[in-house]
């Protein structure tokens, strides 16, 4: 009976000690398990913030690819076609450009236009315009520019037998004015370009006449011998030989000169 108390007390005291031993050993469990866990979530952080940099890289490779300034940076010379709206009579013409630097650009030009007008005083008149024009362009920002040129512009408006008069509809025929004149024009727009290809539209512009080089008119004053009044005739003629004549000395507006080119 001794011997068995004798081994019971071991055995107890066996637990307690691999207990005690166990207790002591806890902590040391509980401290490595959250070293392993503070390390993978510093990785997880770092993986999140890999993520955010490459995410913002992807940001920025995207803003090249709308990065305008850099593609005029590379660009030495262009040469575009173009068409607009001026004084009212559609005209198409060709432009060269230098490039000086990525926002500014000397331009050269050539337009003209025949075709009737499409408002105003002189609505259905056929009007013929040509015009030879420098330009300097100044970009402010990533497509927005301005231009300022000074140019040679000749304008001729006919009457044609659409314009009638109050008389009985009686056709307005024989009269004609045309002048040569020095201009100087302003405009502004917006302008792309991805690679070689250029795509822009000045919104609206206007030209004012700085010199007059030139003037003449035509008009047939002669008498109907059937016509009622030809004194009333002949003031509807001169009325519309001086709106021709304003028109040809006052400024012309310009209204969505679109222009496509390649760049080199």
């Amino acid at each position: 009976m001794g011997s068995k108390l004798k081994a019971l007390f071991l055995g107890l005291s066996w637990i307690i000690a691999q207990s005690a031993l166990a207790v002591t050993q806890f902590p040391l469990l509980s401290k490595s398990t959250r070293s392993k866990s503070t390390e993978v979530h510093t990785e997880h952080e770092q993986d999140q913030e890999a993520d955010e940099f490459n995410f913002e890289d992807d940001e920025l490779e995207n803003d090249d690819d709308f990065n305008y300034e850099k593609e005029r940076s590379r660009t030495k010379w262009s040469v575009m076609a173009n068409v607009a709206i001026l004084s009212g009579t559609k005209i198409n013409g060709l432009t060269v450009a230098k490039y000086l630097d990525k926002n500014r650009l000397l331009e050269g030009s050539a337009v003209t236009g025949h075709q009737k007008s499409f408002w105003g005083l002189i609505q259905s008149a056929n009007q013929a315009i040509t015009m030879l024009e420098g330009r300097l362009r100044q970009f402010y920002g990533n497509t927005f520019n301005g231009s300022i040129g000074l140019g040679w512009k000749s304008h001729k408006i006919t009457s044609n037998p659409n314009l009638k008069t109050d008389i009985d509809y009686v056709p307005i025929e024989g009269i004609s004015a045309s002048a040569s004149a020095i201009v100087g024009g302003l405009s502004i727009g917006n302008q792309v370009q991805d690679g070689r290809l250029i795509l822009g539209c000045d919104w609206i512009g206007v030209y004012k006449v700085i010199k007059l080089l030139g003037h003449r008119e035509t008009a047939d004053f002669s008498y109907d011998p059937l016509a009622e009044d030809n004194d009333k005739l002949v003031e509807e003629k001169l009325n519309y030989l001086s709106g021709f004549r304003r028109t040809l000395q006052r400024e012309s507006w310009l209204f969505f000169r679109l222009y496509v080119g390649m760049a080199f």
